[in-house]
């Protein structure tokens, strides 16, 4: 053993004696400290509590001090947990038309394991069917709509299958200002995301709607969804009333919209009566006042626009607006042209007895001629019919008082137009009456002068009156009014007509037909075009081959160079809608002159983009060198992107047409085909990019046309409807 062993081991047990001396006498102290206090001297060792002199005859019991109790409530759990935990019970919500295209998006929650999704009325609205889809993009079975309440801007959508649990309601008592709420939603489309906010006030809408205002960001494609309070309970229907206008529609009325169902019947999407609610005429005034504050701005094109937003405003009903927007309008036409047209607006807007009072005090027979059709075309658009006869009968009896024969004859075949238009066939016919057709060289002289046309009064407006009747659907009406038509022109102008509607309406066999029986070369061709789309469009490649010989022959015929010209255009666009765009873009080749060229060019374009392929659409475009020459081809190109959803896309296109007024006008008619489509919020961040005021205004514009006429078709169905039910 070394040495420092056993240096370690006499220090080890030098350690444990230590330890077990120190332990020893810790435990004597102990033992004899416990025998002292145990021992019993004859001394009193109890602890001793001292007594009050006296007690108090009335006890009081001891209160603290009341203080006010503030509870704060936290969040179940984080708002992204908040999200996984409750976005299964959100769905989105797709509104579908007749066409089976979209008109509108949003969103939905379930409020009953009954099958029961509550959203905004004015997603649903004018719906001919819905979808419905969970994040994972899983679709719901739509049995219809259970219940609605248009003024609260409320729909039930019934639906069948398993559901995830319902969101619970919070309690009756409304959420304090200041409080912090969430919203949960499916914005501009994409899968469902959590906004957080603060409850900035309440109020109560026109209605009598109590309304949540919040600071949450309420994004389009987010109506509809729930807003919860911090416990994850809805507090209402979250809903975007507008830019920077966010409100959530309160529980109660959500229970009271549960309670109106109650187990009762659900209506079908398609028969649903649609009615307009506060929400859209809020948003429609809205886009129409942002369109207006550009008037100031316009330069180029002010009177041409501010003319459509008067429309607009007339549409409404909003006389004060209409009157605003007229300061800006001055069409270049002559004062008395100008007033028939304002006229028409204010009877538009619903004040046609103070319209006409200023027009019958004229004493200018064309104004008071325009005026009253203005008048009578604005009432039957306000469903007004008796209105329209009256001022139809007025200017025919004012026609019928002038003297020249041309004024009487251009004057009554415009009255016979404008009612065989609005299908009033009998007043049309009475109009006819009143005309007669002529052999005389000198009947028209004075517009043969610079026209070389001679115009049989009767001839022309026989075919205006078949043309009505074609649209009506009467095509066999419509040709034996051809059959007493004097004039070949004039008959071959209706054949034309007639041939096209029936090929637009799928009648592929009656348009061959029709055309054939047509002597003026060039409206032949077009006729047989027609009829070649359509029998492509049914698949019928030898009947294509035959209508295509047929305008070929007739082509043949034409010897206007610029007819000629449009002829062969039209047949590259033909044979590419045929789907043969090999051949198409060979032809287009073979055009001489790089307008031709561009024209051909943008044909194949609007055929590859109406075949839905808009990668070969914009190829073709780019072999466009001469815009003004494709300008057609461009705006329609640019319609059918943005009717496809893709608007940045058409936005470009618009930026290739040559006239600005062109652009102006398409970036009207794209937000109009994509307003319901597409968020709002979405147009309007592809609207900021525009620098032109008048473009921007015709943005805006085209999202209040979009809502009216999804309103209008909304009412025509429920008016169809109920002539049904008749």
């Amino acid at each position: 053993m070394t040495s420092n062993q056993i240096r370690a081991i006499i220090l080890a047990v030098a350690i444990g004696l230590g330890v077990t001396i120190r332990f020893v006498w810790k435990g004597y102290k102990i033992a004899r400290s416990a025998n002292g206090i145990s021992s019993n001297s004859g001394e009193d060792h109890r602890i001793r509590i001292p007594q009050p002199a006296s007690l108090p005859t009335n006890p009081t019991a001891y209160s603290p001090k009341r203080e006010p109790v503030v509870v704060k409530f936290t969040p179940i759990q984080p708002p992204d947990k908040l999200l996984k935990h409750l976005s299964p019970s959100v769905v989105r919500i797709m509104a579908i038309d007749a066409k089976g295209e979209p008109i509108g998006q949003g969103s939905g929650f379930i409020v009953a394991q009954a099958g029961l999704i509550v959203t905004n009325y004015h997603v649903v609205k004018g719906a001919n069917s819905l979808a419905l889809y969970y994040e994972n993009g899983h679709k719901l079975e739509v049995e219809g709509i259970a219940a609605s309440d248009p003024d609260g801007d409320l729909a039930l959508i019934k639906v069948k299958g398993a559901l995830p649990g319902a969101l619970p309601l919070a309690g009756p008592d409304l959420p304090t200002v200041n409080s912090t709420v969430y919203a949960i939603g499916y914005p501009l489309g994409v899968n469902n995301v959590i906004s957080d906010g603060t409850v900035t006030g309440l109020r109560k809408d026109a209605a009598g709607v109590m309304l949540i205002q919040t600071s949450v960001t309420i994004s389009p494609g987010c109506s509809g969804g729930p807003l919860l309070n911090e416990d994850g309970k809805v507090l209402g229907v979250a809903t975007n009333y507008g830019q920077n206008r966010s409100f959530a529609i309160e529980r109660a009325r959500i229970v009271k919209l549960i309670e109106t169902y109650k187990g009762g019947a659900v209506t079908a999407a398609s028969k649903q009566q649609w009615v307009a609610n506060n929400v859209e005429r809020e948003q429609i005034n809205l886009w129409l006042a942002k369109a207006s504050a550009e008037a100031p701005k316009m330069l180029a094109d002010r009177s041409r626009v501010c003319s459509w937003i008067a429309e607009g405003y007339a549409r409404t009903g909003d006389r004060a607006g209409l009157g605003k927007i007229l300061q800006f309008v001055d069409s270049g036409e002559s004062a008395w042209q100008q007033q028939a047209t304002n006229l028409g607006l204010q009877a538009r807007a619903g004040d046609a007895d103070a319209a006409t009072a200023t027009l019958e005090m004229s004493s200018n027979q064309r104004l008071r001629l325009h005026g009253h059709l203005a008048i009578a075309n604005a009432l039957r658009e306000r469903g007004d019919i008796p209105g329209f006869i009256k001022h139809m009968e007025a200017a025919t009896e004012l026609a019928k008082t002038q003297r020249d024969p041309i004024v009487r004859g251009d004057w009554l075949v415009m009255v016979i137009k404008a009612c065989a238009d609005a299908g009033q066939f009998e007043t049309a016919a009475a109009g006819v009456e009143l005309l007669r057709d002529t052999d005389d060289p000198t009947l028209d002289s004075r517009a043969a002068a610079t026209t070389g046309v001679k115009r049989n009064f009767k001839s022309a407006a026989l075919a205006y009156f078949g043309i009505g009747k074609s649209r009506a659907g009467d095509h066999a009406g419509a040709e034996a009014i051809a059959d007493g038509i004097f004039d070949e022109t004039d008959k071959a102008f209706l054949f034309e007509s007639i041939a096209e509607f029936r090929a637009r309406g799928n009648d592929a066999a009656g348009a061959f037909t029709t055309a054939q029986r047509i002597k003026v070369g060039y409206m032949k061709n077009k006729a047989m075009l027609e009829a070649a789309e359509a029998f492509a469009r049914q698949g019928d490649r030898n009947k294509v081959r035959d209508a295509l010989g047929e305008a070929l022959g007739a082509a043949q015929t034409i010897k206007e160079t610029w007819r000629k010209a449009e002829a062969d255009s039209r047949l590259v666009s033909t044979i590419a809608l045929c789907g043969d765009f090999a051949t198409a873009e060979k032809k287009a080749g073979e055009f001489p002159d790089e307008t031709g060229r561009s024209a051909a060019n943008g044909s194949i374009a609007v055929a590859w983009a109406r075949h839905g392929d808009f990668k070969q659409m914009a190829t073709s475009l780019a072999k466009v060198k001469d815009p003004w020459a494709a300008q057609a081809a461009l705006v329609e190109c640019a319609i059918l992107q943005a009717k496809s959803g893709h608007l940045r896309a058409a936005s470009i296109t618009v930026s290739r047409i040559a006239n600005v007024d062109t652009q102006v006008e398409t970036t009207r008619a794209i937000v109009k085909a994509t307003a319901g489509r597409l968020p709002a919020q979405m147009i309007l961040e592809t609207a900021s990019k525009f620098t032109l005021p008048e473009q921007k205004a015709a943005a805006y514009l085209g999202l209040a046309e979009g809502l009216l006429d999804r309103e209008q078709a909304a009412a025509a169905a429920a008016s169809a409807k109920v002539r049904t039910d008749e």
